[in-house]
């Protein structure tokens, strides 16, 4: 593997663990400042999951492991479980901070440690 491979692959774990570090931040606010937190950080973690999901078609070329792709299709999935609940934009700021604290964040929590430890074999010296 290429340096640039191996580079591109410890900025992809770097952006799975600032997701996972914004959705903590959300986790540990006080339960009075969770929804505002969930309005300031959804913008982030989405933008950041679009920018994971152009990496994701360069790593199933880079990456031939069935069960890597088989991790980036349980992300599509938690992300598209996301997009398609279009409730969530109709519903009290209560709603959905419960939702992005009970369902999707530790969806994507256990997500994050299973990519991340099939990823670290490709970069670890």
């Amino acid at each position: 593997m290429k340096e640039t491979d191996i580079l591109f692959i410890r900025e992809y774990i770097g952006l799975l663990n600032t997701v996972d570090q914004a959705f903590t931040y959300i986790d540990e606010k006080p339960l009075i400042m969770q929804t505002k937190a969930v309005q300031a950080m959804m913008p982030n973690i989405v933008s950041a999951w679009m920018q994971m999901d152009k990496a994701n078609q360069q790593l199933r070329i880079l990456i031939s492991d069935d069960g890597f792709n088989a991790s980036i299709d349980v992300f599509e999935s938690i992300v598209g479980d996301f997009g398609e609940r279009n409730d969530l934009y109709t519903q009290h700021q209560e709603k959905v901070t419960h939702y992005v604290l009970k369902n999707l964040s530790p969806s994507y929590h256990d997500w994050k440690q299973q990519a991340e430890t099939k990823l670290q074999q490709y970069v670890q010296n």
